[in-house]
């Protein structure tokens, strides 16, 4: 009953998420056709992230945080929810605790990866219904791994960090505060990127890591050069991967300590 009802569930968030991003896929896609642009174009367009222009463009930054928003918005709050239900059994005991924690932090990430293959997939799905030209296969899978890493480690944590925080603070204000640390950071680099020399230090600004067109070492295409211009020299994709696993390892331990210290009284008035 308990997978039947999880699956139940997942299936629900993710085909809102589709829908969601089935309205991205049509827009870039119809974007692509008409100006003859690749697969490739239309993968930057949709998963590459927000462009280092001279001037922030509003209309594709509510396309690049409006869904990913709502995928975190839509996984916020497993943990609070299992928490008030099985707090009787799963918490009197730390060892409980812990294992309850980690098998929910894993299976957060299964479903993360899981729905992060599933809009990639889907993505292509439609780019072929459109009938976009696309080079060859290695050099697509060269093109597409390391977004699809950078994009679902990034959305894991923020899905992490949001159930955590709501597990204290609530639903609400937690995802304000997630709303503050994705949006935020993005919009200072983008202000400041002009005038400052970001490369190293964007490995700490957990957003920026999930930006494929910001690193240097980004696959290129000629037709594409002049539209997805505007890397950052020294900021690459290894880096951007290993910093985003720092941030998981770093932030589950940090939650995991103060998870094991509370007792089920606190536990069960945070989670009211």
């Amino acid at each position: 009953m308990k997978i039947y009802r999880l699956f139940r569930l997942t299936v629900y968030r993710n085909l809102l998420i589709s829908a969601v991003f089935l309205l991205l896929f049509f827009f870039n896609a119809t974007l692509c056709k008409n100006s003859q642009q690749t697969m490739e174009t239309y993968y930057l367009l949709t998963f590459g992230g927000v462009h280092l222009f001279q001037s922030i463009n509003g209309i594709e930054l509510i396309q690049f945080f409006v869904p990913n928003l709502f995928i975190i918005f839509m996984y916020s709050n497993l943990f609070r929810s299992e928490c008030t239900i099985h707090y009787v059994y799963v918490f009197p005991r730390t060892a409980k605790k812990q294992k309850w924690l980690f098998q929910k932090t894993l299976q957060l990430f299964f479903l993360t990866a899981f729905l992060s293959l599933w809009l990639f997939v889907l993505a292509y799905l439609i780019g072929t219904i459109f009938a976009l030209p696309h080079i060859t296969s290695i050099s697509f899978i060269k093109l597409v791994l390391p977004m699809y890493l950078i994009n679902m480690l990034t959305l894991f944590e923020f899905i992490f960090l949001q159930n955590i925080l709501s597990m204290k603070n609530g639903s609400t204000i937690s995802f304000l505060w997630i709303l503050i640390l994705y949006i935020v950071p993005v919009l200072v680099v983008l202000l400041l990127n002009q005038n400052l020399k970001l490369g190293p230090i964007l490995y700490f600004i957990l957003p920026a890591n999930q930006m494929y067109l910001w690193h240097a070492d980004r696959m290129m295409m000629s037709e594409s050069e002049i539209a997805f211009s505007g890397s950052i020299e020294g900021f690459l994709l290894l880096n951007s991967l290993l910093a985003l696993t720092v941030f998981i390892i770093i932030s589950y331990r940090f939650y995991r300590r103060l998870f094991l210290k509370k007792d089920m009284m606190e536990l069960i008035k945070e989670s009211e």
